[in-house]
C-alpha cells in the first residue's frame, strides 16, 4: 500500500505513520474507529540480512482495520535489495498466520547463520530461491533440509512508503 490514501483523503502522512499530530489537513471526515494502532519493530532485511529480536517497538503506525489480523506483525525495513517494490525505511505488515509458501510471493524468512530477510520466495524441487526485486543483488537458493522449523515467518501482507 502506498501512501494515496494520505493523498486522497488529505489525511497528515506524519499522523498515519506515527499517531502524533493532527490526522487531517483539511475538514475530511475520518472515522478514527476503522484505524488500528500497531508497533512497529526494526528490521534490516532487505539488504544486509540481521536478527529480528527487538523487544521494544521503535514507533507505532496507524493502519487500517481490514489490514489488520492477529497474525500481523509490522517491521521497519532497512536496505534497497527489494527496490523498488519495496524501499528502505518502508514500513511492512507480515502475516504470519500465512507461511505456507506461494511462489512469486514477498515473504520474511530467517536465514541460518544470518538472521531475517525480506525476498521474493519461488518453490524449486527441495528448495527455495531467494530473490531481490533490485537486479544489483543475486538471487540464492537454500535447501529446505537446512530451513528451521519456524523460518518461514510469513508472507508481506502490505507495504507503507513514501514514494
Amino acid at each position: 500500500m502506498r501512501l494515496i490514501i494520505s493523498k486522497c483523503h488529505g489525511i497528515n502522512y506524519h499522523w498515519l505513520i506515527t499517531g502524533e499530530g493532527e490526522p487531517t489537513g483539511t475538514s475530511v471526515a475520518v472515522d478514527y474507529n476503522s484505524y488500528r494502532s500497531l508497533p512497529v519493530h526494526a528490521l534490516g532485511g532487505a539488504g544486509d540480512s540481521m536478527d529480528l529480536y527487538e523487544l521494544e517497538p521503535i514507533k507505532k503506525i496507524l493502519i487500517p482495520r481490514e489490514f489488520h489480523n492477529q497474525g500481523i506483525f509490522a517491521i521497519m525495513v532497512r536496505g534497497d535489495s527489494m527496490v523498488p517494490t519495496i524501499v528502505d525505511h518502508a514500513i511492512v505488515g507480515i502475516d504470519t498466520e500465512d507461511r505456507n509458501i506461494r511462489s512469486g510471493q514477498i515473504y520474511a524468512i530467517r536465514i541460518p547463520y544470518e538472521g531475517v530477510v525480506i525476498k521474493r520466495v519461488f518453490v524449486e524441487l527441495n528448495r527455495i530461491t531467494l530473490s531481490s526485486d533490485n537486479r544489483n543483488h543475486r538471487p540464492f537458493t537454500i535447501d529446505m533440509i537446512d530451513l528451521d522449523e519456524g523460518a518461514i515467518i510469513g508472507r508481506v501482507a502490505w507495504v507503507v512508503q513514501r514514494f
